[in-house]
This record gives C-alpha cells, sequence and structure tokens, in this order.
C-alpha cells in the first residue's frame, strides 16, 4: 500500500518525471549522437538483445529465465552468482541486463549467460512490454540500479526482486532522490546487504526487508586468484624480493608515487588505469626525471632489477598482484579509490590515498591489523607513501602474505547466502 506522499511521488516519477526525461533524451541523442547518453536511448528506443544460446530461441513466454540486472561494472558482482545458477540449474535459461554498454564486453565473454542486453527504459509502457516479451521468474540487481516503475510491474506480476551486495550511504538532509530511494528500497522482495551497518542504515529508515548477506565480488576475486589468466613468468621477481606494486594508476596517483621509489632494494611495478601510448609516455618520462629506468611488460623478456615495470596490458592486474608484497591502489589521489579487494585477496599490506570514501573495504580495513600494522593505510603525500614503504619492507615476512590473505578469505560466502535464499523463494523446477 501506498502512503499519500509515496503516491504523490511515484505519482510525479511516472507521469511528469519519466516522460519529460525520454523527449530530452530524444533531442540530445540527435545533437550529440556520440555521446553516452545517446547510446542509453538507442539502445532502449530500439533494443536488441544477443541471443548466446541459440537453442532456446528468444521469444518464448515458457522459457521463463531468470534475471539478472548489472548496471555497468556492477556485472563483477553478479559473476559468482551466474556461474552458480547455470551450475545448479542448468536448465532455466539467465537473461542479464546492463545500463551501459560499457558492459558488452564481459557479457559477450561469460558462458553462463544465456542472453543479454539493455534494460528497460523505465516507463509504463516499455517495462509492460519488457515483462510480457521475457516473463521472468525472478529478478537479481547486483549492488544498486533501482528503477521505481519496474519494481511496480514486476510486484504486480509476482516477480520477486531481489537485490544482493548492496550498501547504502544516506544524506542527513532528506530530499526527493533519497525519498525515492528509500521507497524503492521498501518496494524490494529481500535485500541481501554488505554489513550489518547498511541493515542499520536501512532499518531505521522503516526498510525492514533486509539482511546482512555479504559481498558477492570477494568471492569473485578469489575465485580468479584460484583461475587465474596466463602472464610471463619469465618476469616474475624472486620469493625474497620485497615487491611494491601501484595498481590502477591515474596521473595524479603518478606525480606522489614516483617521488617516493627512492629505495633501489624495493623492486616496484606501476599497472596504469590507462594504457593508451600518451599516458605511458608520459610515465617513462615522470620515472626518467627521478633517474628510474623502465621496462614494458609486452616488450620485456626479463624484468631488471633497478628498472620500474610498466603494465602496459590490460585486464592482468589481478595476477600481477600475486607476485607482490605490498600494493598501492589508484584513483585514491584523483577522485575515488579503485577496488582494494584484490590486492588484499593476494596479500598485499595496501595504501590508497586520500579519496577513498567511495571504497567500504578501503576504510574497514584501515582498522585490521597483521603484524601490528593496518592492512589498508592512508597516504597523503609522497612522504607519506615513502615512510610506508620504509615501514612496511622492515615488518614484512614470510607469513605475512598468508595471514592477510586468510584475513581477507573471511568475506567470501555471500553467494552462498544468497542461493540459499533463492531456492527457497523461487520456482526453480
Amino acid at each position: 500500500m501506498f502512503t499519500l506522499t509515496e503516491f504523490f511521488l511515484f505519482f510525479f516519477y511516472r507521469r511528469i518525471l519519466i516522460p519529460f526525461a525520454w523527449f530530452f533524451l530524444g533531442i540530445l541523442s540527435r545533437l550529440q549522437p556520440r555521446k553516452k547518453w545517446s547510446h542509453f536511448y538507442l539502445d532502449r528506443k530500439n533494443p536488441t538483445f544477443q541471443i548466446k544460446n541459440k537453442n532456446l530461441g528468444i521469444d518464448n513466454n515458457n522459457l521463463r529465465p531468470i534475471w539478472v540486472h548489472a548496471a555497468s561494472g556492477e556485472i563483477e558482482y553478479a559473476r559468482p552468482l551466474l556461474r552458480e545458477l547455470k551450475s545448479k540449474y542448468p536448465h532455466i535459461p539467465i537473461l542479464v541486463t546492463c545500463t551501459s554498454r560499457s558492459a558488452k564486453d564481459i557479457l559477450d565473454s561469460l558462458p553462463e549467460i544465456d542472453y543479454w542486453g539493455p534494460s528497460p527504459w523505465d516507463s509504463i509502457s516499455s517495462t509492460q512490454e519488457f515483462l510480457k516479451r521475457w516473463n521472468p521468474r525472478a529478478l537479481l540487481i547486483a549492488r544498486t540500479d533501482l528503477w521505481p516503475e519496474l519494481l511496480y510491474q514486476c510486484q504486480k506480476k509476482s516477480i520477486p526482486q531481489i537485490l544482493f551486495s548492496a550498501t547504502f550511504n544516506f544524506s542527513a538532509q532528506s530530499s526527493f532522490l533519497q525519498n525515492l530511494k528509500i521507497r524503492n528500497l521498501k518496494k524490494v522482495t529481500k535485500i541481501f546487504a554488505v554489513s550489518t551497518q547498511d541493515s542499520a542504515n536501512l532499518k531505521i529508515r522503516d526498510v525492514k526487508n533486509v539482511l546482512t548477506g555479504g559481498d558477492t565480488r570477494f568471492d569473485q576475486v578469489f575465485y580468479r586468484l584460484d583461475h587465474p589468466k596466463k602472464i610471463k613468468t619469465e618476469l616474475k621477481p624472486f620469493p625474497t624480493d620485497f615487491v611494491f606494486i601501484a595498481g590502477s594508476t591515474w596521473p595524479e596517483d603518478e606525480s606522489q608515487l614516483v617521488s617516493s621509489l627512492t629505495d633501489p632494494q624495493i623492486r616496484t611495478i606501476i599497472a596504469p588505469h590507462e594504457v593508451d601510448e600518451a599516458h605511458l609516455k608520459s610515465l617513462e618520462l615522470r620515472l626518467k626525471n627521478q633517474n628510474r629506468s623502465t621496462q614494458r611488460y609486452s616488450q620485456a623478456k626479463e624484468w631488471r632489477s633497478d628498472a620500474v615495470l610498466i603494465i602496459d596490458q590490460v585486464g592482468i592486474l589481478a595476477e600481477i598482484y600475486t607476485w607482490g608484497s605490498m600494493a598501492f591502489v589508484g584513483g585514491s589521489f584523483k577522485k575515488q579509490v579503485h577496488s582494494v579487494m584484490e590486492p588484499l585477496a593476494a596479500g598485499l599490506f595496501t595504501l590508497v590515498g586520500p579519496f577513498h570514501s567511495n571504497n567500504r573495504e578501503a576504510i574497514e580495513f584501515q582498522s585490521q591489523y597483521i603484524a601490528g600494522h593496518s592492512l589498508v593505510t592512508q597516504v597523503g603525500n609522497t612522504t607519506a607513501i615513502h615512510d610506508q614503504l620504509k615501514k612496511i619492507k622492515q615488518i614484512y615476512d614470510s607469513t605475512t602474505k598468508m595471514m592477510i590473505r586468510l584475513e581477507a578469505k573471511k568475506k567470501i560466502g555471500a553467494t552462498e547466502n544468497l542461493l540459499k535464499y533463492i531456492a527457497s523463494a523461487i520456482d526453480l523446477s
């Protein structure tokens, strides 16, 4: 049942805001056809779906797929769930939708997916057409991206909606968007929050359909480490080497990092977030100005002990972290830090810059210690990075990596928690 406030809030959203936004996007798509919002509009105006399992067809209401929605990078949270669903229930098709085209390459590569395509525009007609076409038995939403009309229409059709790996930050000030978000959360069938704090943040706002389920991304990170990609073993350092790895770095991070690399006994790897030629040359010049020689991963046949190894290939950072003793995670001197899960899962003490409040693990693991040192440490400048390198090098020993890895491994199990609920709440026959 709607309260009076919720009724007017939802009425404004579906009858005024959504039609106006669609009209406005249509105009923008004509004026600037190459922009992301134009892609978003066109994908939903004429939606097409990739059929990865040709034996299933597409417009068959009897298929009743499990529908998983992942906005973009959220697909990483869905991957362990997709694997387990296909393993346990191979007879049930899996449909995946996304909001952004940036997930395309990943979706194409996943064998567990039977169909994928754009999520519907959150209008009455688009949502109804989508649900009529696919007739899903459940909607599983990775982390975020709740659409009010979609939730409403799923409820009308008795389609369970499950939000998983969810984490929440609410403003102290009430606003239209925050009120709409809270209303959406109240309507979801079940919410699996990452932590007890996330659950508490919802319950004090009268969102009661929540339980603490953990973060499926940890399951994915450890699965990746157990199923590594092939990398150049001829470059692998000796087990006795102390190796510092700066991952997913931007120029703002590199300006702080490079000046701190003064100890010749610390072998260093830098894996830039962007590996275009202009960025690589700029990084090499920055290191040259600090009297540091460099090698590019793609060209090197052996890693010289005096050279900084620059990873000029995307997609292998998780494997490279396993070579390390200590890490820095980029983005944290720019705007927001990238995930610290991979270096922690690989067993590395991890540094982050001042901009890391977007990442729960970057905050949480600052209060967890091994050998008297926090697993994640904030550094504010070059001097702090230099000091941490020196300090951690002194306390590091042969057991450190295993102890950090075991601490991070305590976070796995969210996928199993989710599957247990799915088995009890959804018709999987």
